[in-house]
């Protein structure tokens, strides 16, 4: 009896210290244990001195290789190739296939499978391939300083609780996978046979699995049975946490009430009173669970939002009750308003409209201020309207009215370079008129130049003006046309050219002259 209580107790012992035999209390973050040529590869970098990190890289892999220190030996490996092909692009395949040749031989299952990943370029059913046939020895490994493809997982926090090499490959494995029905996926039932009553692994890939499911009803409902087969373990917070963000889309599609969302306010209090309650391990399985904060946050930020319908500036408050509303043209202030938000809701848009003053044409800003949170909009007011047309002696203008359309008898044209007033003249209008005579040889005269042409009536409040509107000499203006005297002839198919009563298919009419001054 006392033989097999030995027994026993040496397989418990060496269950119990299994995971560490490969843990080194000398080593550094990275998992190296020849810390001292690690701290002279790192002066040299700082140095810049590549063909001297070449030189320790060498030789931080012999002695690797020697005492098969894996993270010493991968590190340095793929270092080495990474800096001798920086150097020489034409050594790539050469060092490549060195490397190849140099992880068969350091015959270490986790090292081979990295190097699978990282440079051997073999997709996820070759590297499982691999896996599969060594499973065993793949558990009999423990190297935590070379779990570093699984950083998303858990918040980051999964590598901690990883027990053997065989469950951190299947880990990343599992992460390259994209299905809906994970049950019938060979890496996520053999990753589920692995930690199989495990906190938080058994925990967190059933959250995995359902946060992998496309349609948002299914994937609520798997959250929910998550939520419930794991109630009071620290790895229900992670599917919790999913649901009140779907909650919180939720509620902002459906338009819903101020009372719902301090409803979700509430439970998002209650959930990071009960996530900070946690201790040692579950405090770091929950750690990364900091997304309910965020929405706590966004929940009761305050927002100002502005902008200009018609004739009025429509402010929107988000858990503000006030806001101080400016009018300015050109920085001087024209009018303030002091606004009050009589509807003071929660997180809900509340909306105040104020009716704008009666203003000239120009452009003009509103702003809305409460403290450190603002909002601006900048609207142009124009209610004239300008057409140009090109014609045989140059460019001819029309503005009217932009509602009614009722034309203009006269107006003060302005020719712009940019934001600089070139020329401006009053001209009366009738129909399409011609430009005056310098804006069209000022245009002529610089055939590379974008001008732009506008219009303007009135002063001060009953200031009327038009857009800006592009004009330019660049292939169109009129010195392109012939100024010789000659006989022109012009060929019209459309019938609306013809004399009631005409049934000619075509008509040609002949002139004598010069298309610019006269025909």
């Amino acid at each position: 009896m006392k033989r097999y209580f030995r027994t026993a107790l040496a397989a418990v012992v060496s269950l119990l210290i299994a995971p560490m035999m490969n843990a080194n209390p000398a080593a550094d973050p990275d998992g190296h244990v020849l810390t001292a040529l690690w701290k002279q590869y790192d002066a040299a970098v700082k140095a810049d001195r590549p063909q001297t990190e070449a030189e320790i890289l060498a030789q931080i892999k012999t002695q690797a290789q020697k005492q098969h220190l894996p993270a010493d030996f991968y590190d340095a490996a793929t270092k080495y190739v990474e800096t001798v092909q920086r150097r020489d692009w034409k050594k790539r395949e050469e060092l490549r296939t060195n490397l190849r040749k140099e992880v068969e031989d350091f015959a270490e299952p986790m090292v081979t499978f990295l190097w699978m990943g990282d440079y051997g370029g073999e997709p996820t059913d070759a590297r499982w391939a691999y896996v599969k046939p060594r499973a065993d020895a793949f558990r009999t490994g423990h190297h935590p300083s070379l779990y570093r493809n699984i950083g998303n997982l858990m918040g980051g926090a999964m590598k901690d609780f990883v027990a053997t090499d065989y469950e951190y490959v299947l880990w990343e494995l599992v992460g390259n996978r994209y299905w809906d029905d994970a049950e019938k996926d060979e890496i996520c039932q053999a990753l589920g046979q692995e930690v199989a009553g495990r906190h938080p692994g058994a925990g967190y890939l059933a959250y995995y699995k359902a946060s992998r499911i496309s349609s948002r009803p299914l994937r609520k409902q798997a959250m929910e049975k998550v939520v419930k087969d794991y109630a009071g373990q620290a790895v229900a917070l992670w599917p919790r946490q999913d649901l009140l963000r779907m909650e919180f889309d939720r509620l902002n599609e459906e338009k819903a009430g101020q009372a719902a969302f301090q409803a979700l306010y509430r439970q998002c209090q209650d959930y990071e009173k009960e996530r900070a309650a946690f201790r040692g391990d579950n405090a770091k399985v929950v750690k990364g669970c900091e997304q309910v904060n965020g929405l706590a946050k966004a929940l009761t930020s305050k927002s100002l939002g502005i902008r200009v319908l018609g004739r009025d500036a429509v402010v929107t408050f988000r858990n503000l009750d006030k806001a101080t509303l400016t009018l300015r043209q050109d920085k001087k202030t024209l009018k303030t308003w002091n606004l009050t938000n009589p509807s003071g809701s929660f997180y809900v848009m509340d909306t105040v409209r104020v009716a704008l003053p009666e203003l000239g044409d120009g452009s003009y800003s509103v702003e809305a201020v409460n403290g450190k949170t603002n909002a601006s909009a900048y609207y142009n007011q124009h209610t004239l309207s300008l057409a140009t047309r090109r014609e045989n002696k140059g460019y001819t203008t029309y503005v009217a009215d932009y509602i009614s359309g009722k034309p203009l008898d006269k107006v003060k044209l302005i020719l712009w370079k940019g934001d600089t007033q070139v020329l401006s003249e009053t001209v009366r209008l009738d129909g399409f008129t011609l430009l005056p005579a310098k804006f069209r040889e000022t245009i002529a005269r610089n055939r590379n130049v974008y001008y732009a042409l506008s219009a303007e009536t009135g002063s001060g409040k009953n200031l009327r003006a038009s857009q800006k509107v592009s004009v330019h000499a660049y292939g169109s203006d009129s010195d392109r046309y012939d100024h010789a005297d000659g006989m022109y002839c012009n060929i019209y198919k459309d019938r609306g050219a013809y004399n009631p009563g005409d049934v000619l298919q075509f008509k040609a009419v002949v002139y004598q002259g010069n298309l610019v001054d006269k025909v």
